[in-house]
């Protein structure tokens, strides 16, 4: 008796160990589906409002550039998309119509009940908008209207949720945050990585997915005293984007003329003395968001004696009183509203692309 319960305490571990095995493999599995999408066959897209039989939400997730959706986008209106399970997300690619929302939100929902602000805008630029964000777990994304904003409606090529594992990842920050919250101005990040020339810093973006890009967009946080952009092609080598060698200005549009396809971005800041260099916010720029002539000016007309130059330079537009004076009472000549389908909306839509 004693022999046959010494056999079973032997054995007792090897029968369960399938179960363990089973276990752990079921767990990789779920995790590798969690990595991925469903495929696109599977999803469902709704909106708030009615639509024209050519304008119905299923346009803007069947792939194709040249149907779309378009409906009303004031206030407590959306675009939904319902990937058929749970999922981890990362982001979305908006390609926008002439019609486009400059202030937005990205919302997340695992039952279509709660939701969660993902991703929050109020300087679109229209064209493509590359958005990412820290991952939600969520079956529903939306793209719903700001909650104060004039527009009425809005027209949309595609709406296509990202998978974490298709979103950008950032390396070179200080440890502690969450790099992915820079795409979304929910943290502020010091570039710590050194650079190989005495007094820079390099912060590297890696791109999973190939996506054609311009360039970078910064939003500084600190002082600095330039920036530098490459692009890293398949072949390994890099070249030079865009540079901003001049200190000036809360942001740096480093973009290049004509959209790349690259697998890295490094950024190359050199810093000033005794500080590292910090970073408010990253924007990824589309091919619709190149350097253009007209971009270049606005980015003068922002710096340096701005007040030199139009108003509607800086996209913004100035009120008038009842004579036609820009800026009559004292309360509108505080007032200054972001225009929509200002200039810099105009120059981002006819931007070359690749």
């Amino acid at each position: 008796m004693a022999k046959r319960a010494l056999l079973l305490s032997f054995l007792g571990p090897v029968t369960v160990l399938p179960a363990v095995v089973l276990g752990v493999l079921a767990g990789v599995v779920a995790h590798a589906e969690d990595e991925a999408l469903p495929p696109r066959t599977q999803w469902r897209a709704s909106s708030s409002s009615g639509a024209q039989p050519t304008m119905e939400p299923a346009f803007a997730i069947d792939g194709d550039a040249s149907t779309k959706w378009g409906g009303a986008f004031s206030p407590g209106h959306w675009l939904q998309v319902d990937l058929s399970r749970t999922a981890a997300i990362g982001g979305a690619l908006i390609h926008w119509d002439s019609a486009f929302a400059a202030a937005y939100l990205i919302l997340s929902s695992e039952d279509g009940q709660h939701w969660q602000t993902a991703y929050e805008t109020t300087d679109s630029q229209g064209g493509m908008d590359y958005v990412f964000f820290p991952a939600a777990h969520a079956r529903y994304l939306r793209l719903a209207s700001a909650p104060r904003t004039s527009d009425w409606g809005v027209s949309v090529f595609e709406f296509e949720p990202l998978a974490v594992s298709e979103s950008p990842r950032i390396t070179g920050l200080e440890k502690g945050d969450d790099p992915a919250a820079l795409w979304s101005a929910q943290a502020t990040g010091k570039i710590v990585e050194t650079g190989p020339v005495p007094g820079t810093r390099e912060l590297h973006v890696t791109l999973p997915r190939a996506l054609p890009v311009s360039g970078l967009e910064v939003f500084w946080g600190s002082a600095r005293r330039g920036a530098r952009l490459e692009g890293r092609r398949a072949s390994g080598k890099w070249e030079r984007l865009a540079e901003d060698p001049v200190p000036l200005g809360d942001s740096s549009y480093l973009a290049a003329r004509e959209a790349r396809s690259v697998g890295e971005l490094r950024l190359t800041v050199r810093a000033a003395p005794g500080r590292a260099p910090a970073i408010r916010r990253l924007r990824l720029l589309s091919p619709t968001q190149a350097m253009t002539t007209m971009k270049r000016y606005e980015i003068v007309a922002s710096r340096a004696h701005r007040e030199l130059f139009p108003s509607s330079l800086h996209s913004e537009q100035v009120l008038l009183d009842g004579r036609g004076r820009a800026g009559g009472a004292s309360e509108e000549r505080a007032r200054r509203i972001r225009r929509p389908g200002g200039i810099q909306g105009c120059a981002a839509r006819t931007a070359p692309v690749a």
